[in-house]
């Protein structure tokens, strides 16, 4: 049983790498310039000049190749830092400390909820096995 839980264990951090991957990659496939939208987002009513829209990637890193701004990001994350969110230009990680313990609160209510429900239910079904109650349909 150990052995099993040390292989799982060991291939978590190439299923994380995997899942940012993908999550990256599919958020570049996303329409839309995020240097444009931060441009619009500050001076709303007027459109950005090609200029500085190419100055405002540089500044964000978007001119750099897709591994390249990858590679920045990882190394981020594994020192603390997600970056900054494009539509709010605040700290990710500082948005996702401030959701976690209203998301926490809503888990453990929906958890308990469940509970209270499929608790009773499993001990009607074991009770009256084979009746009309728990036998299936057909």
């Amino acid at each position: 049983m150990m052995a099993y839980l040390a292989r799982r264990l060991a291939t978590l951090p190439l299923l994380l790498l995997g899942i940012s991957a993908v999550s990256f990659g599919l958020l570049n496939l996303a329409p839309g310039d995020p240097a444009e939208i931060i441009l619009r987002q500050r001076n709303p009513g007027q459109l950005p000049s090609a200029a500085a829209v190419e100055a405002m990637r540089g500044q964000l890193g978007l001119d750099s190749p897709l591994p390249a701004q990858y590679a920045r990001w990882v190394f981020g994350a594994l020192a603390g830092d997600l970056g900054q969110s494009y539509g709010t230009e605040q700290p990710v990680a500082a948005q996702l400390a401030r959701r976690t313990v209203p998301t926490a609160l809503l888990t453990a209510g929906a958890l308990a909820l469940a509970l209270l429900v499929a608790v009773p239910a499993g001990i009607v079904s074991a009770h009256r096995r084979g009746s009309l109650l728990t036998s299936p349909p057909g």
